[in-house]
């Protein structure tokens, strides 16, 4: 198994230098960002969702602190997705969870992807990737904790995150 975790945080003060008002743009500055990608591939039969692991048995989680309660995160995210097995349908349901400090995760967005196939149940292989693109509002400087959980449609369907490829997310801090 090929497993590869890149977190990091970016001043994006250092990398632009832009001054000035953008005539229309109604919004704040990116006051920081957090990058992950993980490589780690592992698959799943289950119909329930199960979390996107960083290594065995560890939860994929990326978390930012927002620096105001007025602060939004933008998370932009994609996870790549495949199925396998003799199913007339191979489909599979990625959601976003976010939770803020210590406080339980709630759904923030769903994606369900695939391929039916109406020649009859044979084995493909359809590779999905699902986009994310979330505006979340925290109202807290508390840690904002975000992961990943998927399933697939049948158990006759084994579905794989990371085959040959990586996931990752992004969360920017975004200021009023």
């Amino acid at each position: 198994m090929i497993t590869k975790i890149q977190s990091e945080a970016v001043n994006l003060a250092d990398d632009f230098a832009f001054t000035g008002n953008v005539t229309g743009a109604g919004g704040g500055k990116v006051l920081q960002v957090i990058n992950s990608i993980n490589t780690y591939q592992h698959s799943t039969t289950s119909t329930s969702l199960i979390d996107a692991e960083s290594s065995s048995g560890v939860v994929w989680e990326t978390a930012i602190t927002p620096s105001s309660t007025s602060s939004k995160i933008l998370i932009i995210g994609n996870v790549q997705l495949m199925g396998t097995g003799n199913a007339l349908e191979q489909r599979n349901s990625t959601n976003l969870y976010g939770k803020i400090g210590a406080g339980a995760y709630s759904s923030l967005a769903v994606q369900m992807m695939g391929n039916y196939n109406g020649g009859g149940a044979t084995s493909i292989q359809p590779n999905s990737v699902s986009g994310f693109n979330v505006l979340h509002s925290p109202s807290s400087t508390s840690a904002c904790t975000y992961k990943f959980m998927f399933k697939t449609s049948s158990a006759s369907v084994t579905t794989y995150i990371n085959h040959n490829s990586h996931s990752m997310i992004t969360l920017m801090e975004v200021g009023a």
